[in-house]
């Protein structure tokens, strides 16, 4: 039992920062813009015409379209799973 929890804890160590970089990576800057609470502007938000949700996804397909097929993150992912394994073997003999 001993060697899967340091197996396990080692695994989730070396993951940790190709997570956390994925997420940092993943999350959109923040724009300061002024608040406005007005019943039409709240519901222009909550139930977008058809219109605006074809531009929001035109506009997403044209951010991601330079974008290579092989996602960088996930090799990432794959290399800090592969360490975690490596230290854990370590640490086990």
């Amino acid at each position: 039992m001993k060697k899967f929890l340091v197996l396990a804890a080692s695994l989730m160590l070396a993951a940790s920062p190709a997570a956390a970089q994925q997420s940092v990576s993943d999350a959109a800057p923040a724009v300061s813009a002024p608040v406005t609470t007005s019943a039409a502007t709240v519901d222009a938000q909550l139930f977008p015409s058809r219109d605006q949700v074809r531009q929001q996804v035109a506009a997403a397909e044209a951010k991601h379209a330079d974008a290579p097929p092989g996602s960088t993150s996930w090799w990432y992912t794959v290399a800090a799973v592969a360490v975690g394994v490596i230290i854990a073997l370590l640490l086990l003999d």
